[in-house]
């Protein structure tokens, strides 16, 4: 996902519809840029940890690159205010440096670490996103509304994940369990239009595929756990693409409200 490209797109959008962006929303956008380049980090770091642990190929070269981006993106997060307090940043910052010291851990330990980082960094948009809200309780409520959905979808990304990284298939309850974790994700992502969240039609087909793996897999059908695995990386992708669109959404409805009007 283009990011910058996406923030350029916003503030193109809020410039047309105000001769003056205010600084605080200016601040806000640039912050909420450095959030989602930190998201994308974790993510290739997680990905390639991951295939390290199940013994495919890496990439070196690139494990090192995102070892090294993940320093250079936690220098970045200290200094954005908007994300809460300088204790509350350097904390974050140092979830990140954390990430980036390669220990002997189980592999259950590091997605938990990544996943943790990651849901962190919502958090930090979340609070700047409220700030930048401000008292204007239609959209905060819209806003928080939406926000709870995505989050609940991400929590539940994160459980399936974990049922996977202890996953056997010679044993019943692991599968149960897998079943039972697959399904609350895709409930939790098809419950997004009661809070009219528009998910794109990738999300569908990435639901779509976790949904024909579990049938597989509750039919006693031969699939592996990297196979399952692989299913959610689009999902994941797509839910961090629909928050973004969440906090899109909400900037423009400030604007078209006049709330930055100069």
């Amino acid at each position: 996902m283009d990011i910058s490209s996406n923030i350029l797109l916003l503030i193109t959008s809020m410039h047309e519809a105000n001769a003056e962006l205010s600084e605080k929303l200016m601040e806000t956008q640039s912050a909420l840029n450095v959030a989602f380049e930190t998201i994308d980090t974790v993510r290739s770091h997680r990905s390639v940890v991951y295939k390290l642990y199940t013994g495919e190929e890496i990439d070196n070269r690139l494990y090192e690159q995102t070892q090294s981006q993940l320093n250079v993106m936690a220098a970045k997060v200290i200094e954005c205010p908007v994300f809460g307090s300088r204790a509350e940043r350097r904390l974050l910052a140092e979830r990140l440096r954390l990430l980036s010291r390669y220990e002997e851990k189980s592999l259950a330990t590091h997605l938990v670490s990544h996943g943790q980082a990651i849901r962190h960094l919502f958090y930090a948009c979340d609070t700047a996103m409220v700030t930048c809200i401000g008292k204007n309780q239609t959209s905060l409520q819209t806003y928080n509304e939406r926000w709870q959905s995505v989050m609940e979808a991400v929590e539940a990304l994160t459980q399936y994940r974990l049922s996977l990284t202890t996953y056997r298939a010679e044993y019943k309850a692991d599968i149960q369990l897998t079943l039972k974790r697959g399904g609350t994700l895709i409930s939790k992502i098809r419950n997004f239009h009661y809070r009219e969240i528009e998910r794109p039609i990738s999300l569908d087909l990435a639901i779509e595929q976790l949904s024909n793996s579990l049938f597989k897999l509750a039919n006693k059908e031969a699939i592996k756990p990297a196979e399952l695995y692989l299913d959610t990386t689009e999902i994941s992708q797509q839910l961090i693409s629909v928050y973004h669109q969440v906090i899109t959404d909400s900037l423009l409805s400030l604007t078209d409200q006049g709330q930055f009007k100069a």
